[in-house]
């Protein structure tokens, strides 16, 4: 069934409008596992209208005044059951056919992997813990696993507590690459989605999920909020916040909170730019994204290996990867700048591609002697990682 038409006509048949400069496909037509977005067959006009999604075509909670998230969850599970009864049969049925599991819904090896990366100083909090059992109140009517799927749907392909057929096929992506925005989804009113420049002719139609008009946290809900919220790795350019508890070590009553926030995006000429969004980071923040970057070298092996099992599966594998990756080059760069296209990466250290910075073939240690010199004992510094992460398996067994 080709779910993206079936939803274009039934829109359609509600007043709405997909134009016919649009057409929803897979990135490659002949991969019947590629992903599908929306393209542009035909230029359009800056300011053109491209979608209007009616406002009864808005799956939203079902009770009057209530614009809980959770209420919506039930909903969906409502409608889910109601099968081809449903006013919302053909966006039902699409959302429920199959997506990559997000974060949340990994594997317990996987998971484990994932939260190891993350640790305990970096965002996303809950990354691999988003459920309905954890956020909304108990509920009789349905079962865990029809609440867990459906909020795991609701919360990647809403705004909210608004779900938004057709228009959440737009994929995202800031920068240069984004081409459209909409109205709000919270006026009670059709949502309308128009062109912020031209569209060329094959352009793919992105959306931005943090810089939005029902989007107020453009410089707090970055790349890793999306990898826990929708289940991807954004292209860039690709965003990054770092909270930072600053401490010195010479003056044992300082202490203050910091928050340094860039961006990496990829030039023409394929090399990445860095633009710092707030203060650029200070020695002190840096010593600390310095601490995250070597963790996350020292493990390298860790991730590697434990990725490599057979109850690990492609997307978890090809997700965690590209996330480990884009941490790893996100932290070089808010170090070094770009210093660090001449002191570390795949000129110096043998790797292959760019979005494979974690392949240094000494395990990190230009990186290090960059920073700190060639002296430090390294192999102290595994032992005591190791011992760490062995000492809470041990915790959390108990």
């Amino acid at each position: 069934m080709d779910h993206g038409q079936t939803q274009v006509e039934w829109i359609r048949s509600l007043g709405g409008y997909f134009h016919p400069h649009l057409e929803i496909r897979r990135f490659n037509p002949a991969d019947p596992a590629s992903p599908s977005g929306i393209f542009a067959t035909a230029a359009i006009k800056s300011s053109e209208t491209v979608i209007v999604v009616p406002d009864r075509a808005l799956l939203k909670s079902g009770i009057e005044g209530s614009e809980e998230t959770c209420d919506t969850v039930v909903n969906l599970a409502a409608q889910r059951r109601a099968g081809s009864a449903s006013p919302y049969a053909p966006y039902v049925d699409f959302i429920y056919s199959g997506m990559p599991p997000l974060p949340a819904a990994y594997g317990s090896a996987a998971a484990k992997i994932l939260e190891r990366i993350v640790g305990q100083e970096l965002p996303p909090a809950y990354v691999t813990d988003m459920s309905f059992a954890g956020t909304c109140d108990d509920n009789d009517t349905y079962t865990s696993a029809e609440l867990e799927e459906a909020y795991h749907l609701v919360l990647r392909r809403s705004w909210d507590d608004v779900m938004l057929p057709v228009f959440d096929m737009c994929n995202h992506r800031n920068g240069r690459w984004r081409n459209v925005d909409s109205t709000s989804a919270h006026l009670g009113k059709d949502i309308t989605v128009f062109a912020l420049r031209d569209i060329e002719p094959g352009e793919q139609i992105y959306l931005s999920y943090n810089e939005c008009e029902d989007c107020d946290f453009a410089l707090t809900y970055v790349l890793p909020h999306i990898l826990r919220d929708f289940g991807f790795v954004e292209q860039y350019p690709r965003r990054w916040r770092f909270e930072i508890d600053k401490e010195d070590d010479e003056n044992d009553d300082y202490y203050e909170e910091a928050v340094v926030v860039f961006e990496l995006d990829e030039a023409d000429d394929g090399k990445l730019r860095l633009t710092w969004l707030s203060e650029e980071a200070d020695d002190l923040d840096k010593k600390f994204l310095w601490g995250q970057l070597t963790r996350l070298l020292d493990m390298k092996g860790y991730v590697t290996e434990g990725l490599a099992v057979a109850d690990v599966t492609d997307h978890e594998r090809g997700t965690i990867m590209e996330y480990y990756g884009a941490m790893v080059t996100a932290l070089e760069y808010a170090i070094w700048g770009d210093r660090r296209e001449h002191g570390f990466g795949e000129n110096e250290d043998g790797c292959s591609d760019r979005e494979d910075q974690t392949c240094s073939s000494d395990g990190g240690g230009a990186a290090r002697a960059l920073y700190y010199g060639e002296d430090k004992n390294w192999e102290e510094e595994d032992d005591d990682y190791d011992e760490n992460w062995e000492e809470e398996d041990s915790e959390n067994e108990d």
